[in-house]
């Protein structure tokens, strides 16, 4: 009988261990089965992140589509202006030379007629009063010459 009390401590002892072991394995198997579920938070949470990231560099790519496309209109409506206001520039350029022309047409017409003419330098006065004065000459021999019937009037001597 004292075999069959050591075998069957043996037995027990046996059990208990079995019973530990089985024990720690369940305990093993619930820490992977929240170690799992700790993981597929994670794995939920980092498609949600990456979901996120996506859809900002969609965003920011249709951001940076825009961006482009504007700043190409941009120019072109800078270019178009550009063309635009040269074409009035030279509109204008245009209008100021033909005002400029007739005004100067305006101003040769009245100093043609006379009357209101601006003061003068000493010095045009000078060259206008020899010029009238060597008309004046030139024409007094001319008249002298027809006069006397000579074809050819003496030329004077400055």
């Amino acid at each position: 009988m004292g075999s069959n009390r050591t075998e069957l401590e043996a037995k027990e002892q046996t059990i208990k261990r079995l019973q530990k072991e089985l024990n720690d394995k369940k305990q093993e198997v619930n820490r992977m089965k929240d170690q799992s579920e700790r993981d597929k938070k994670e794995i939920k949470n980092l498609t949600q992140k990456l979901e996120l990231e996506k859809s900002k560099n969609e965003f920011a790519s249709e951001i940076l589509k825009n961006k482009t496309q504007m700043e190409k209109d941009f120019e072109q409506k800078k270019c178009e202006m550009k063309k635009m206001m040269e074409k009035e520039l030279k509109i204008r350029m245009d209008q100021i030379q033909k005002m400029q022309d007739y005004c100067l047409g305006q101003k040769e017409e009245n100093s043609k007629s006379g009357p209101k003419r601006k003061r003068e330098s000493k010095e045009v006065k000078k060259t206008r009063s020899k010029r009238q004065c060597c008309d004046t000459e030139v024409s007094h021999k001319a008249n002298s010459a027809l006069k006397t019937g000579d074809s050819k009037p003496s030329k004077s001597s400055d």
